[in-house]
């Protein structure tokens, strides 16, 4: 499946039942991380708190096996 395959099929699970729940940050992107691998994400594509630029820090990444460059 491809990353945006993923992202469309996972938001609309994730908002549903997060709805419901109270937590910190990290709950969440727990959470989305749940969601992910039960969509069939594969083990070592998803990220968090990825560095970006030696600076900012990204959340939850999906790291694409085709994809090159630095990010």
């Amino acid at each position: 499946m491809s990353m945006t395959g993923y992202v469309q099929k996972v938001l609309p699970a994730f908002f549903a039942e997060a709805r419901g729940v109270i937590g910190a940050e990290k709950t969440y992107h727990a959470l989305y991380t749940h969601h992910l691998f039960a969509a069939g994400a594969p083990l070592g594509v998803v990220g968090r708190e990825v560095g970006l630029n030696g600076r900012a820090k990204v959340d939850v990444v999906l790291f694409d096996p085709a994809a090159r460059g630095n990010f």
